[in-house]
């Protein structure tokens, strides 16, 4: 087989997202596939652990008037932490269909090497096949014999986990019932025959992870459905009778009710599973499509609302259109920082294109305190007329860094299907580093220095949040006294005055509203004492 690569470095530096510093480039995949994920999160992205390996793939479509007959997987590998990347354009054979891949790294003898499942049309039939890349980054990828079939026909939509043992997991859907089912291989030859999964489930609502201790847990969800776990001590070779219920269809928190949306993902950390997923609120009894969220649970927090719908800036319903299987917050990854855990997720924007769908911007948010409370959550991507959604976290990061992929489109909408006759557009798949980001979340924690964050979104109509940091006062030493935040044009006019007092040691945030005001650049100015800091703000009607 032929392996077509480009290496890539584009370099975009940002500030807004109130994380630190944002690194940004694109890692050479590109197609005119555009939906990306049904039920679960897309899992697309891996960073090696102590090394500065990051695979990274995508489902893609090179024929833009063969879009679904064309789909395939493409592959992506950086040996600088995502600074550069070498491009495969198609893993396999290209003449041959698949989709809907997944990607874990092994863990073993073969340690850091990607593995890669999808399903292909072989012999006429679907097939969930695993690929293999070894020596890692070589993108000479070899397919594993598939697993054997089930009353005919072959379990697709898989997931796949890197066990500690170098062994791989997987589990998958049985299209012809329905029914899930689990398997797992040593040596690269011989897989196990399928164990059946209950309860029954729809095509990909399962997530499946595996760490370095023998833990392989799978996490079942859907629409409206209980929040389910099974997991394995031993690597995968032995499991459960059945699965057991983590959350009920109807969750209750306070005085509200919420039930899971598409879009959810997990992750081990000190012995913990965590697990986040999309939720709407519920009013008089039934699912609300306006009020949704980001829901995480794990053994020690129970549920908590990670992302309240109003935090998030400027998100709102979808307009104009539905987008199959969307919410106008969703699709949360997680992932591990230090002790820190991190979700990204997108959000539909005020934003519509000619054909009348709503673009998605991509959001990050951080908790250093197990997930008790999280970080006001910071646009991302941050473009007015791009569609970023279907973002991917890599589980491990270096400590107060986030690595993830999404795809940027110009076209909103899934031109893949007809039934949201969306353009058909072609779509890349951006990577982004972000960090060192502060560790936000635990109580107590005081900052270490003054700091005022670029405002967020920036351009900005007719709102933007901006977030500051007031650090405690040397020892012995007097309180620093008044802080203003303050809002000024290009003339030295004050336009608005948003802090006026003394304050505490700690992070704050504000909100400026801008009615009224002129379209241009404006100065936003913290000052206490001595210290003065000043952003550029820009409003753009």
């Amino acid at each position: 087989m032929t392996r077509i690569f480009a290496t890539f470095t584009i370099l975009i530096l940002a500030v807004g997202t109130g994380f630190g510093q944002t690194y940004s480039t694109y890692t050479g995949i590109s197609g005119f596939y555009d939906y990306q994920a049904n039920y679960r999160t897309p899992q697309y992205i891996r960073a090696c652990p102590g090394t500065s390996s990051i695979h990274a793939i995508m489902m893609v479509a090179d024929d833009s008037l063969n879009v679904s007959t064309s789909r395939r997987t493409a592959y992506a590998y950086s040996s600088d932490g995502g600074t550069t990347w070498t491009t495969f354009n198609d893993i396999r054979v290209p003449a041959r269909r698949s989709g809907f891949p997944s990607l874990d790294i092994l863990q073993g003898t073969a340690a850091n090497a990607a593995v890669i499942a999808n399903h292909n049309v072989v012999a006429a039939s679907l097939q969930s096949v695993v690929y293999v890349d070894y020596p890692v980054g070589s993108g000479a990828f070899s397919e594993l014999n598939a697993p054997p079939l089930i009353g005919g026909d072959e379990p697709i939509f898989p997931e796949i986990a890197g066990a500690a043992d170098g062994s791989i997991v997987m589990l998958a859907s049985r299209a012809a019932a329905t029914t899930s089912h689990r398997t797992r291989i040593t040596d690269f030859t011989n897989w196990q025959p399928w164990g059946s999964l209950t309860p029954d489930f729809v095509s990909d609502g399962y997530v499946v992870e595996a760490n370095g201790t023998g833990r392989v847990g799978i996490a079942v969800a859907a629409p409206s459905s209980p929040l389910q776990w099974l997991e394995s001590t031993d690597n995968g070779v032995t499991w459960p009778a059945s699965l057991t219920e983590l959350l009920p269809e109807v969750i209750s928190a306070g005085s509200d009710s919420f039930v899971i949306t598409p879009g959810f993902d997990l992750v081990f950390i000190n012995g913990d599973t965590l697990i986040t997923f999309g939720v709407t609120k519920q009013l008089n009894g039934i699912p609300t499509h306006r009020f949704s969220g980001i829901g995480f649970y794990s053994g020690r927090t129970g549920f908590v609302i990670a992302v309240p719908h109003e935090s998030v800036l400027r998100a709102v319903d979808t307009l104009s259109k539905r987008q199959t299987n969307m919410f106008p917050v969703g699709y949360p990854a997680i992932g591990v920082s230090g002790s820190n855990i991190v979700i990204a997720f997108q959000a539909f924007m005020p934003e519509t294109s000619q054909a009348g769908f709503n673009y998605a911007d991509v959001f990050i948010t951080s908790s250093s305190n197990g997930g008790l409370t999280w970080a006001t959550p910071s646009n991302v991507s941050n473009t007015l007329t791009l569609d970023e959604r279907y973002v991917s976290m890599s589980k491990w990061n270096p400590a107060l860094q986030a690595n993830l992929v999404y795809q940027e489109d110009p076209e909103p909408g899934a031109g893949a299907f007809g039934t949201d006759l969306a353009p058909v557009s072609r779509n890349r798949q951006r990577f982004v580093r972000i960090g060192p980001f502060a560790s936000v979340g635990e109580p107590g924690g005081i900052p270490a220095e003054f700091t005022l964050f670029q405002n967020y979104p920036n351009p900005f109509n007719p709102t933007t949040k901006i977030e500051f940091r007031i650090p405690a006062r040397p020892a012995g030493g007097a309180n620093f006294g008044l802080v203003t935040l303050k809002v000024f044009d290009l003339l030295g006019r004050e336009v608005a005055t948003l802090v006026n007092e003394v304050m505490q040691p700690g992070s704050y945030e504000r909100v400026f509203h801008a009615e009224g005001l002129a379209s241009g650049v404006y100065l936003c100015q913290l000052k206490s004492g001595s210290f003065v800091q000043t952003k550029k703000l820009l409003l753009l009607r």
